[in-house]
């Protein structure tokens, strides 16, 4: 499996760059810092722990994401690549009951932040999902979807990659894609 990772690393870091043409569609006044950019990590960290439904599945994805100011791409680990916002919504409440397991906000850390030439953000890292309990049905889901848990049996840890663009005042996410990683048993 480690393999895997060193494989999805490069393809993770190519769509990077030929994506960051999307997002340059805006032009920034000044460049996104590494910074603003953990804040809006951060923030996006603790709002999605607080999915339940397709509301709040549409006002998290309007809150936190660039659709309708640049074209955006929305490619988590268990959904097909996307650029329309309903798609995002859909995935997100499909999310809600998994959240409702979550310890809180996912841990993360960040590995690697760039700026591309128009100002926008990209930033590499992982973040680790806690569930306070994983009950059978929740745990055959993960395995069907070939998402295993951590060493720990509560936890999931994904590879991420956000682009972050100015709209207006907000700093907003054009690119998120993610992958799961496994830890050694």
């Amino acid at each position: 499996m480690q393999n895997a990772r060193f494989f999805a690393f490069p393809l993770i870091v190519l769509s990077v760059f030929s994506l960051a043409v999307m997002g340059s569609k805006q032009s920034t006044s000044k460049p996104i810092t590494k910074e603003e950019a953990d804040a809006a990590i951060k923030a996006w960290m603790g709002a999605f722990v607080g999915l339940s439904d397709a509301d709040s599945a549409e006002a998290f994805i309007t809150k936190f994401y660039a659709y309708g100011s640049v074209e955006t791409m929305f490619k988590p680990t268990t959904a097909a690549s996307s650029t329309q916002k309903a798609d995002a919504v859909a995935y997100f409440t499909k999310q809600g009951p998994m959240m409702a397991l979550a310890t809180g906000p996912p841990a993360y850390d960040v590995k690697t932040f760039i700026n591309d030439p128009s100002g926008n953000g990209f930033a590499y890292g992982q973040w680790t999902l806690s569930l306070k309990a994983v009950p059978p049905p929740v745990k055959e889901k993960l395995d069907m979807a070939k998402l295993g848990l951590n060493a720990d049996g509560t936890s999931l840890t994904f590879d991420y990659t956000l682009g972050f663009t100015r709209v207006g005042g907000a700093i907003k996410i054009f690119l998120h894609h993610n992958v799961w990683t496994p830890t050694p048993q």
